[in-house]
């Protein structure tokens, strides 16, 4: 057996091992006592890969984020479904997010496969919605490239996006957004 490979092996998987456990420069290692005829290999902490004749060590290491949710009751009814609604562009208002979960309570009891016939998913979306009449030729949901057909108002985000594209129709028309849920009992 060869010594000196046996002693690159051994200082290979030792900076390997170390590299794992690097936390950024330690100034006791710069005074550190070395073996005679060792080689000290300095990396930056930035790149790992391992061969016989290299060590490069790669960290990567997520950003931090903190998600801080409107200030809705977490006991309110649909809570779980808030992230989805925010993630679906809903403005992060907690009465009108309140309202939604409330109108999505009384709709849908929260479920997204909910079928009433005319009316589908987590908001209740009426066909006519996704229909086409005279005032569209696909649907009014179609034309806006929020839906293929009514069959998709029973995906979640779908059904929360379209949801939301009804409700600002009908803010900008009617001053109430929620006006088209018959559920909704007024501001």
């Amino acid at each position: 057996m060869n010594l000196n490979r046996l002693a690159l092996g051994l200082a290979i998987s030792g900076l390997a091992i170390g590299a794992l456990w690097d936390t950024g420069p330690d100034p006791q290692l710069e005074t550190a006592w070395t073996a005679p005829n060792t080689v000290v290999v300095t990396l930056p902490a930035s790149t790992t890969t391992l061969s016989s004749s290299t060590i490069v060590t790669t960290t990567t290491v997520p950003p931090t984020t903190t998600t801080t949710l409107p200030a809705v009751p977490v006991d309110h009814v649909c809570y779980e479904w808030l992230p989805t609604m925010l993630e679906a562009g809903w403005p992060a208002d907690p009465d009108i997010l309140a309202t939604a979960l409330t109108i999505m309570w009384r709709e849908s009891r929260c479920t997204p496969t909910a079928d009433s016939g005319p009316d589908h998913g987590l908001m209740q979306i009426n066909r006519y919605w996704c229909k086409p009449s005279r005032y569209s030729e696909a649907g009014w949901l179609q034309d806006r490239g929020l839906v293929v057909d009514c069959d998709s108002l029973f995906d979640p985000i779908t059904n929360l996006r379209s949801a939301l594209a009804i409700w600002l129709y009908s803010l900008d028309r009617n001053g109430d957004g929620f006006l088209p849920w018959t559920t909704y009992s007024g501001a």
